[in-house]
This record gives structure tokens, C-alpha cells and sequence, in this order.
């Protein structure tokens, strides 16, 4: 009985290929793509913030701004913060973070 079952699945595996082939072969990229997104099942990830103005960004910057000044004890102005003004902070980054960091990225 697993024979029979092996041997049909294979077979519509095999099917299944021809017919994706032919789709590619044939210029029917889209659906190619199509059935690929069905057999993967890959959903693409929808927006959450998709009307989002800016109002919404000044909010969110006085709370972080509030929040800041609150956890640094100042009550004004933000002593750290005026400190660092003058600074140039640059993003730098070496071969072995990126490295580890794709390590980390799970493939499937």
C-alpha cells in the first residue's frame, strides 16, 4: 500500500513540474510565480501604517522626547543631548558583525 501511495505522488510530483515548466517555457511567468506563492504558501506582509501622517511622528517624538528627559532626571533640556550636539556620529560596522548577523537569519 506505501508503494502505491509513493508511487503516485512521485508521478504527480513529476506532473507537476512538466506543468511548471511548460508555464515558464511558455512565457506564463506570473502564474509560474503564482502557483509558486500556493505551494510556499508565502503571503506578502500587509502595512499596518498605511495612513499614517504626520501628526503621528510629531506624537511619537514628544513622548520618546518626554520619556528621555524623564529617565536623564532633567527637566528642561537634556543635558546629554547637549553635550553631544556638536558630534558627528557615524554608523560603522565590520565584516564579522554583518557576518553574524546573517547567521542569524533563519533561511527558510
Amino acid at each position: 500500500a506505501s508503494y502505491s501511495v509513493r508511487r503516485v505522488v512521485k508521478k504527480s510530483k513529476r506532473r507537476y513540474g512538466r506543468k511548471l515548466e511548460s508555464q515558464f517555457q511558455h512565457g506564463g511567468s506570473r502564474s509560474l510565480w503564482q502557483g509558486l506563492r500556493t505551494i510556499t504558501d508565502y503571503r506578502t506582509p500587509s502595512s499596518r501604517m498605511v495612513n499614517a501622517d504626520a501628526s503621528l511622528a510629531d506624537e511619537l517624538n514628544a513622548r520618546f522626547k518626554a520619556a528621555d528627559n524623564h529617565a536623564n532626571g532633567a527637566s528642561g533640556t537634556n543635558s546629554v543631548h547637549a553635550e553631544r550636539a556638536g558630534e558627528v556620529n557615524t554608523f560603522t560596522t565590520s565584516e564579522h558583525d554583518v557576518r553574524r548577523a546573517f547567521k542569524r537569519v533563519n533561511t527558510r
